[in-house]
């Protein structure tokens, strides 16, 4: 993330948690001979199990550089504003979000 973005404290984590990807099951069986009153008789058992396969993702946006952005911007000039006061919370255009996996 930071070899993305130029450095260590210039991404924002957007989002992370586990996915689940898939699942893999694996089963068994296991014979054996029992000695009853009846005679020797075979005994089957199979057990199965499933796990999830999970990944953790994490989406981080990269952050602008704000100290030489406002370097850059004459003092009487302030950047427009929009039509909410200024807030882009929630609003994704003009955003780019990477994502980092991480596969277990």
């Amino acid at each position: 993330m930071a070899t993305t973005c130029g450095g260590p404290d210039r991404f924002e984590i957007v989002e992370e948690g586990e996915a689940v990807v898939g699942e893999e099951s694996t089963s068994s069986t296991e014979e054996r001979r029992e000695k009853d009153i009846f005679g020797p008789r075979k005994r089957k058992q199979l057990s199965t199990s499933t796990m999830q396969k999970t990944e953790w993702r994490v989406k981080y946006e990269c952050t602008k550089d704000e100290p030489a952005a406002a370097e850059k911007a004459p003092a009487d000039e302030a950047a427009p504003a929009d039509e909410t006061g200024g807030a882009t919370e929630g609003q994704t255009e003009g955003r780019r979000v990477h994502e980092l996996i991480i596969r277990f």
